[in-house]
């Protein structure tokens, strides 16, 4: 299968999920955009180290770009280390996430939805 024809069937490959990217700098549309169809989740992802955080500003203007989708909104601001989140901790929104490269089988909740139980130690450390 050629390069173009790959590209062409790309969508195919797995419809329980749909990414698109921005390419339009201009454009103050998310980074990344992940479709979860098994939970009907829009899953909007602002990488830190190009405009900073997703503030209350922007997840409000977020909120209303996407307000015609009928799906739920997730908003994830993707920071390279931990220490890079301190950095910006005091601008981070409420009711969004945050994801670390240095750790990225964890997330931040900025929301206070997730309140344990956690299951016993793993051994991931801190």
């Amino acid at each position: 299968m050629s390069k173009m024809e790959r590209r062409k069937n790309a969508h195919r490959r797995d419809t329980r999920h749909f990414v698109w990217r921005n390419h339009r700098k201009k454009e103050r549309l998310p980074d990344l955009v992940v479709y979860i169809e098994e939970r009907n989740r829009l899953v909007l992802v602002d990488a830190a180290t190009k405009a900073g955080p997703i503030t209350p500003k922007r997840r409000s203007k977020l909120k209303s770009a996407f307000s015609g989708c009928n799906t739920g909104l997730v908003f994830v601001t993707a920071f390279p280390t931990r220490s890079k989140v301190t950095q910006y901790l005091g601008e981070i929104a409420w009711e969004t996430e945050v994801w670390v490269a240095d750790a990225p089988s964890h997330l931040i909740h900025f929301n206070g939805k997730v309140l344990g139980p956690y299951p016993p130690e793993t051994g991931h450390g801190s």
